[in-house]
């Protein structure tokens, strides 16, 4: 069935009125954006397919000064808390898809910002602590299943049970492959997801915050930021919800300008803040299992950074990007609903959407509405996908069989990275530690890389290179790396040690020195290796010719010291 794009606006635009009415907010006397009340069988996407006022009222953004941490300037700053859902250097090796991500590394719950702390406990009933346990599983969960297609079993029957991957096994040598693959066996079949319905799209620079394009004269649609990143020419972009462009009727022509939606609060009256820069628009698709775009970062005054709003004066860190695997616990965060979470209910499917489109889905019972479209959805520290669509008809999120949809951002032909071919997202990488250096012919240098995620990698640099002497990856149950670095001269060496994910995302470098010693001991015909000339094996003399010595005639004939030396001569 099909589901609605849910977008918010100040006066609906009039083709567009037809199929996302009841979805599109607007804008009350006091110029605050307020929710309308999409159809309950429609979901709608998380932008704003709608207008709204030419702009928001002019003001001074609430949220902090331009490039402080915390303010949305920097991707990833935010305000307050919402409601529920379930340095650039050459590159070292790029993410490893079937790659685990460790037990060992998960980080502790007191990491998380409040704001997401609230959303998981209110939303999932579970504690911060099984968040993350179950965030991690979910990160490995993608090679166990490409384990149990390869043994022939159905990866559709494989589901995530809190941090339990279980699969749906029918006999011995199903159960047997299961737990070989690194999986749980159960008679039991994966939950079931609700019904699906048309949905509509929901429509609103840290991640997850507001940003709005105009329709008309009168009227523009607020998305909000999904992850900031880069294009394939190496330029700094948002990529955000399809529809947030191509949901309106008319579709704006260009060049359309992208602005900053200033507000502190979830679905809070906003004011203009600054630009962010112009639409990659010929980037923004939607429909034919499409729904994203691209918005360069044109504005030289905003720092973009690997970082999700919370909503509550706190970001949290992306760290690097996986699928999104049924019954992993997932998270969102939006312009009208905030931080909310839920579990995976389907994955890769054909949604269908209220304006006639059909968008390759990741079905959620996260709640989302109207102007959350284009915002991050989040498994514990890593990217999923943008917010897409929904069926709630509020931002309560009350309906029976509600449910929201998230466009992947990899693992189908129909996701982010398929669609916009050479992007990446912006990836926190932590400064690698260097914890022993033994050096040598061949140098062994060995160190540790704290939250250590899947595709992370450290590259080594020798007296000032360019280009890495050695690249290792991470292992990410340890946080342990070692190179080897060959070819060695004697003498002090200088390094500079980078971590980094993909091709652009990298840490701040450690650096230091070690010495390679002299090896001493020359052997014949070789350098001397200590300094001294080359040495030559001095010639052998040839014996000088002797008589035979006479017979001895009896003791009388040799001195005692003859004698002596006669008899040790002989010994």
């Amino acid at each position: 069935m099909r589901s609605k794009r849910l977008a918010t606006t100040g006066s609906v635009v009039a083709s567009v009125a037809a199929l996302v009415t009841v979805l599109a907010a607007c804008t009350g006397p006091s110029g605050e954006v307020r929710a309308g009340g999409p159809t309950p069988r429609a979901t709608s996407s998380s932008d704003a397919a709608g207008a709204a006022p030419a702009s928001p009222a002019p003001g001074t953004p609430q949220a902090g000064a331009p490039g402080a941490p915390g303010s949305p300037d920097e991707p990833g700053a935010g305000g307050q808390s919402g409601r529920s859902a379930s340095a650039h250097s050459p590159s070292p090796h790029g993410p490893n898809p079937d790659a685990q991500t460790p037990d060992a590394q998960t980080p502790d719950a007191s990491s998380l910002p409040q704001g997401l702390q609230t959303a998981i406990t209110r939303d999932l009933d579970i504690t911060p602590q099984q968040y993350l346990a179950g965030a991690e599983a979910a990160a490995a969960a993608p090679a166990t299943i490409a384990r149990l297609a390869r043994s022939g079993i159905d990866p559709t029957q494989a589901w995530l049970d809190g941090a339990v991957l279980k699969v749906h096994a029918t006999d011995s040598t199903q159960q047997e492959a299961a737990r070989a693959a690194g999986a749980e066996p159960t008679a039991s079949t994966p939950p079931t997801a609700p019904a699906l319905r048309t949905t509509t799209p929901y429509e609103d620079l840290v991640n997850g915050t507001g940003w709005y394009l105009p329709v008309n004269a009168s009227s523009i649609a607020i998305c909000s930021t999904g992850f900031n990143g880069w294009n394939a020419a190496g330029s700094k972009t948002v990529a955000t919800a399809g529809h947030c462009l191509l949901g309106n009727s008319p579709v704006p022509s260009a060049p359309v300008t992208a602005t900053r939606y200033m507000q502190t609060q979830p679905n809070q009256a906003g004011t203009a803040g600054s630009t962010i820069g112009n639409l990659e628009y010929n980037s923004f698709q939607f429909g034919n299992g499409y729904d994203s775009g691209l918005i360069d970062v044109g504005n030289s005054a905003l720092v973009p950074r690997p970082q999700v709003s919370t909503w509550d004066g706190n970001t949290i860190a992306v760290r690097g990007m996986i699928t999104a695997t049924l019954g992993a616990y997932i998270c969102k965060s939006g312009r009208t609903t905030g931080w909310t979470c839920g579990t995976v209910q389907r994955v890769n499917y054909a949604q269908g959407i209220s304006s006639g489109q059909t968008v390759n889905s990741i079905q959620t019972s996260m709640c989302m509405y109207h102007g959350d479209s284009g915002g991050p959805a989040m498994i514990g520290f890593y990217a999923v996908g943008v917010n897409s669509s929904g069926t709630w008809s509020s931002t309560a999120c009350t309906d029976s069989g509600g449910y929201s949809a998230i466009y992947p951002i990899q693992g189908d032909a129909d996701s982010i990275v398929s669609q916009q071919a050479g992007w990446e997202p912006m990836v926190t990488v932590d400064t690698p530690a260097v914890t022993g250096v033994t050096p040598g012919p061949t140098t062994v240098m060995n160190g540790t890389l704290s939250n250590a995620a899947t595709g992370d990698s450290v590259s080594v640099y020798l007296d000032g290179a360019s280009t890495p002497a050695a690249t290792a990856a991470v292992d990410t149950t340890s946080g342990m790396w070692s190179v080897s670095l060959p070819s060695q001269t004697p003498t002090v060496h200088t390094y500079q040690v980078i971590a980094g994910w993909g091709a652009r995302s990298r840490s701040t470098p450690v650096t230091g020195s070690y010495v390679v010693p002299v090896t001493c001991g020359p052997s014949p015909g070789q350098n001397d290796r200590c300094g001294g000339p080359e040495l030559t094996p001095a010639p052998t003399s040839t014996p000088a010719a002797t008589s035979t010595p006479a017979a001895l005639s009896g003791p009388s004939t040799l001195s005692p010291m003859a004698v002596s030396l006669r008899f040790l001569a002989l010994v």
